[in-house]
């Protein structure tokens, strides 16, 4: 006799609010989850979360955090209770506190929170220690998308490291979209990311208009995102003083979000991808430039040496100078750009979203067992 499935609910929210890496990590989790299985029934769930009152407001803020809070805590639960599922899995680390009679097992991507407390609102880090955190605590496991993000966690959280588990994560898949206009007709240098403080962009660019003006080289910097939502995360001011000052504004394309579709013919289509963040907890851009045979260059920081291997060149993020000197070189030697390229499409074999699901419901299967 078959036993019964293991009936898991998704919270969905970031499928409707998030745009960055948080929701590519949701959105291809589901796209597994759905398949058909013998052990597992995933049901997922959301609810409604468009404001009345604008978001941009203080009350509409407030709203927001409402909503969320009413969520998590109360209508997330209830409706797993009514759905007799066995856990409630959420991707943005919050899962609820109180959870009659089921597991709850969180994602971390990363420890910013702790190692940069100041870019957090004093009202979100009472959010995090008096709800998330205890509620992790709760948990039979967290899980994180690098070791190193298992490293920095259980430092600053206290949890120990058999409690969380690294679990790789991999590229966005894109299905076909219909002809859309690249933002410009020149080779370019690429940055796919939110215009945050830690993603070092201002580096990035005084590299690039050391290479044009000292070098001539005739490639323009294409920087697809857009300003953080968070306002102690945001660095676009700073962003846009970097571009005036490098007298080069035409050729340094801010192109707003773009959708996950597009995605895919801009990485193609770039002759490079530069990646000069100061701290990441995986780094999806790494692994979508690989898949789509685009040199790259990392900084020597965070978790990107683990994920990028020996397939992309490292530099500093403090040092400009460095970059810019890596950026000409690998610009100006089609060998170097060649050889980055196959590290980068066997480095790619390493990440796969149906890995990544197949590992989660391992560790769906020994929570549930350990409760049995």
């Amino acid at each position: 006799m078959q036993s019964k499935k293991i009936r898991v609910s998704v919270d969905i929210r970031d499928l409707k609010i998030a745009k960055t890496g948080a929701r590519t990590y949701l959105k291809e989790l589901c796209t597994e989850f759905a398949k058909q299985d013998d052990n597992f029934e995933f049901i997922f769930i959301g609810g409604r979360f468009q404001n009345i009152i604008p978001s941009d407001t203080i009350l509409g803020k407030m709203e927001a955090m409402f909503r969320f809070l009413w969520w998590k805590q109360i209508g997330l639960p209830v409706i797993a209770k009514i759905k007799s599922c066995k856990i409630i899995f959420c991707t943005d680390f919050f899962v609820p506190l109180i959870h009659p009679g089921i597991i709850t097992i969180p994602v971390f991507h990363d420890a910013f929170i702790w190692e940069y407390p100041s870019h957090y609102s004093k009202f979100w880090h009472k959010l995090f220690n008096y709800l998330a955190m205890p509620a992790a605590k709760k948990s039979p496991y967290i899980i994180v998308p690098t070791k190193f993000a298992q490293e920095k966690i259980a430092f600053f959280s206290g949890i120990t490291k058999d409690k969380i588990i690294p679990i790789y994560e991999a590229a966005m898949r894109n299905e076909p979209v219909d002809a859309f206009s690249i933002p410009t007709n020149k080779p370019y240098i690429l940055h796919v990311g939110t215009f945050e403080i830690r993603k070092n962009l201002p580096t990035l660019i005084n590299a690039y208009t050391k290479l044009i003006k000292e070098q001539g080289l005739d490639y323009d910097l294409v920087l697809v995102g857009q300003s953080s939502s968070k306002f102690y995360l945001d660095g676009t001011e700073e962003i846009n003083e970097a571009i005036e000052a490098s007298g080069l504004s035409e050729r340094i394309h801010k192109t707003g979000y773009i959708t996950d579709g597009k995605l895919e013919e801009i990485y193609k289509r770039a002759s490079l991808y530069v990646f000069p963040s100061l701290n990441e907890g995986f780094g999806i851009p790494v692994v979508e430039a690989f898949s789509t045979k685009v040199p790259l260059i990392i900084s020597n920081n965070s978790c990107l040496p683990e994920i990028a291997g020996d397939a992309a060149l490292a530099f500093d993020p403090n040092n400009t100078q460095e970059l810019y000197k890596l950026m000409k070189k690998v610009l100006t030697d089609s060998h170097l750009q060649q050889s980055l390229i196959n590290k980068g499409t066997e480095r790619a074999k390493v990440f796969n979203w149906e890995n990544t699901a197949k590992e989660i419901k391992d560790i769906f299967k020994k929570a549930v067992n350990s409760y049995l």
